[in-house]
């Protein structure tokens, strides 16, 4: 069931953003791949079809487990085909934080407890905090751009209630593996998406203008 918007008039309070990772490898050797339990027990690939679903997770993105059924039946791909169906009315900017400015959060388990780095045992107060800016790569309809600046601001530190975390904070600040999976994000109801990942983005938008020609 969606309930993604089709006339992008009225932005939502985010509530349902699904969280993307890094493409699987184009290979039959990739178990995460072959095994791929992302929608859970709903429709299978979560609603899209078996080829688009194949070409996306290997050449864009992957999609995290979300944990909720609210992901699970549809709503993904449908969020997708509105933003296809409108995007020459989309556009494309940057939002470029400053964890000086405090205007992202530095991650909460950045603690004196110990962490897996790179697959070693590490104390965090030896992980040095980010002092470089961190950049955002945003794609949304252009009625809605002030609105999903003005979200992503507010997920950046930590102030967006969601059915199921976005982890924005932990991919601004990552202190582990398991911190850098998720680079990506797209919003179930206003269709916008944004990334970390500059490569992520630039394939993104790239596959839906050519998919608009």
């Amino acid at each position: 069931m969606s309930n993604a918007t089709t006339s992008f008039d009225k932005f939502k309070t985010p509530w349902l953003i699904q969280r993307l990772c890094r493409p699987y490898a184009a290979s039959k050797e990739s178990l995460l791949s072959l095994l791929d339990f992302s929608f859970g027990g709903g429709l299978i690939n979560g609603g899209f079809s078996k080829d688009g679903y194949q070409y996306i997770k290997e050449n864009l993105f992957s999609f995290d487990y979300m944990g909720s059924s609210e992901f699970e039946w549809g709503a993904v791909p449908a969020a997708f085909s509105n933003l296809i169906k409108n995007y020459k009315d989309f556009v494309t900017f940057e939002i470029v934080l400053d964890s000086l400015k405090g205007e992202f959060l530095i991650n909460k388990y950045r603690t004196p407890m110990r962490a897996y780095v790179d697959g070693k045992r590490k104390k965090l107060k030896d992980i040095p905090a980010p002092t470089e800016k961190k950049t955002i790569y945003v794609i949304c309809h252009k009625n809605f751009r002030q609105d999903v600046k003005e979200s992503i601001l507010e997920l950046a530190k930590n102030n967006l209630h969601l059915k199921e975390g976005a982890m924005l904070t932990n991919a601004l600040d990552p202190i582990n593996d398991f911190d850098k999976r998720t680079c990506g994000w797209i919003d179930l109801y206003n269709c916008f998406m944004f990334f970390t990942d500059s490569v992520m983005f630039g394939k993104t938008v790239e596959v839906f203008e050519a998919t608009q020609v």
